[in-house]
């Protein structure tokens, strides 16, 4: 069995829900999440492949003030910020949104901590 957040509630959780950074093959199910400032659901740097996001609801997701955001995309919130198309995101529910309920940002390389100069 591989892993996976399953059948959790999270809130108030001040900034996302869930964040895959640099992994692979991670089930995001039955997740209810319910007020966060920034992305909700957060696929990180671009390099997150064979992930899977279903049947998750993202509800009141706050844009973030500059001041604050922990990335500049933060001031533009999401629910779902999904940043490599090779993951699969089925069935999902954002509600009360500031900005988006699903980002499709899909750099041409992974950037952040994944990001490699070669």
């Amino acid at each position: 069995m591989g892993a996976y957040v399953r059948r959790v509630s999270i809130h108030e959780a001040f900034n996302r829900f869930v964040t895959i950074h640099n992994t692979h093959g991670i089930d995001v199910q039955d997740v209810v999440g319910y007020d966060t400032i920034g992305h909700g659901f957060y696929l990180e740097d671009g390099s997150e492949t064979g992930n899977r996001f279903l049947d998750n609801l993202a509800v009141l997701v706050q844009d973030a003030e500059p001041a604050t955001a922990v990335t500049p995309s933060d001031v533009d919130s999401s629910a779902f910020w999904i940043s490599n198309p090779d993951n699969t995101v089925n069935r999902n529910v954002a509600a009360g949104v500031g900005f988006a309920g699903f980002w499709l940002g899909f750099p041409e390389h992974p950037v952040g901590l994944s990001a490699d100069p070669n």
